[in-house]
């Protein structure tokens, strides 16, 4: 919930649930019913998808997403994917370098 700025107890009033189900929920010790994960979805304005809470009901990535957010998602999937790729690289060139060597950060560091 934090990486949306959503809190528990806010999510829990908007929903018309306790706060207590909302806890379930994220310790998977119950699932998202069917009839509330679109409102989760469009609480937390669409940062988790339907697929992440219920692949079971929404077994494509973009299944319940409106359409009209649909390419911002696959945007914003890209955009993660790329970052990820970046820092991976950037890891695994500093473990081949060695632990003592300078991290390089870039043009700017030729300065």
């Amino acid at each position: 919930m934090a990486r949306n700025r959503v809190t528990q107890r806010q999510l829990a009033e908007h929903l018309k649930v306790t706060q207590g189900l909302i806890y379930q929920w994220l310790s998977g010790h119950r699932k998202v019913s069917a009839e509330k994960v679109l409102s989760v979805c469009e609480a937390t304005d669409w940062q988790i998808t339907p697929h992440e809470l219920r692949p079971d009901i929404y077994p494509n990535q973009t299944d319940g997403i409106p359409i009209e957010l649909s390419a911002d998602f696959w945007d914003r999937r890209r955009a993660e994917r790329r970052a990820a790729e970046r820092r991976d690289g950037e890891r695994r060139d500093h473990e081949r370098r060695g632990p003592d060597s300078p991290v390089d950060h870039g043009p700017e560091d030729a300065a």
